[in-house]
């Protein structure tokens, strides 16, 4: 009987150490780090500037008036100014919306072409137009893009749309947001599609390397989408995760038969 709970217990404790290195094979994945080129402690110099931010058609503006002519102002924003005040600032509720031919119309200074010029240079154009037109004697004019927004699909933890109220976000930073990759996400064919001068650009990204710190896409730009493709072997992992838990089951029950076997 002794000899007989001598090898039974060697039996168990050659299954379960099988068993955790077939688990242990299992939850291991390649590719799941960032920026693996880099080896050890430097500096790169460079700039990394985001690109220029035009404005394009379907464009939300933000147009913010200051002035001391509060009453007029106020006539522009489609506010009321209160008398007395030092200076009025308002600015529509939804925004202006640039049309499909590429103008954004304004209270009291009309039609103005928008796309393909820089938010600064339509604060110039508006505040111009305000005082050369003798509605007001002095103007600050400041514009914002309302919809500026990325979108990012697959294999990360909360896929959607992501509001970038500052016109700023980086390719790392969108990712972050989304939650991260999820250990399925392939980082190293990360495509980004981005709509430019008319024209659809697909770009790919590896994360496991460095150089895309330097390339054109570490600064998204607004309406960016960000795909996260799976591994190839998902399907496969998830066919092994289903036979593994079925023998991780059946284990456990061959074990417990034989510990009831063993205790009486």
């Amino acid at each position: 009987m002794l000899h007989n709970n001598t090898q039974i217990h060697r039996w168990l404790t050659i299954t379960s150490i099988a068993l955790l290195c077939l688990l242990s094979a299992c939850g291991g994945h390649k590719n799941l780090t960032y920026f693996t080129d880099i080896q050890k402690d430097s500096v790169t110099l460079g700039e990394m500037n985001p690109s220029v931010v035009l404005i394009r058609n379907g464009d939300l503006l933000s147009v913010r008036v200051s002035s001391t002519d509060e009453i007029t102002i106020a006539r522009i924003n489609g506010a009321s100014a209160s008398p007395g005040a030092a200076g009025a600032t308002s600015s529509a509720g939804a925004g202006y919306l640039v049309n499909d031919s590429g103008f954004v119309n304004l209270p009291l200074v009309g039609n103005l072409k928008a796309t393909g010029l820089t938010k600064e240079a339509l604060s110039d154009t508006i505040k111009h137009r305000l005082i050369s037109g003798k509605i007001v004697l002095d103007a600050i004019v400041i514009v914002r893009i309302s919809n500026y927004k990325i979108t990012v699909l697959g294999e990360v933890n909360r896929p959607g749309v992501i509001a970038v109220p500052d016109e700023r976000i980086t390719l790392p930073e969108a990712i972050a947001t989304a939650g991260d990759l999820t250990i399925y996400g392939n980082r190293v064919n990360v495509l980004i599609i981005r709509n430019k001068g008319g024209k659809r650009i697909y770009k790919r990204i590896d994360l496991t390397k460095n150089d895309f710190f330097n390339s054109g896409y570490y600064f998204l730009e607004n309406q960016d989408i960000v795909y996260i493709e799976p591994i190839k072997k998902k399907a496969k992992v998830l066919d092994n995760s289903t036979q593994i838990y079925s023998l991780v089951l059946s284990t456990m029950s061959i074990l417990a038969l034989l510990y009831t076997q063993i205790v009486r």
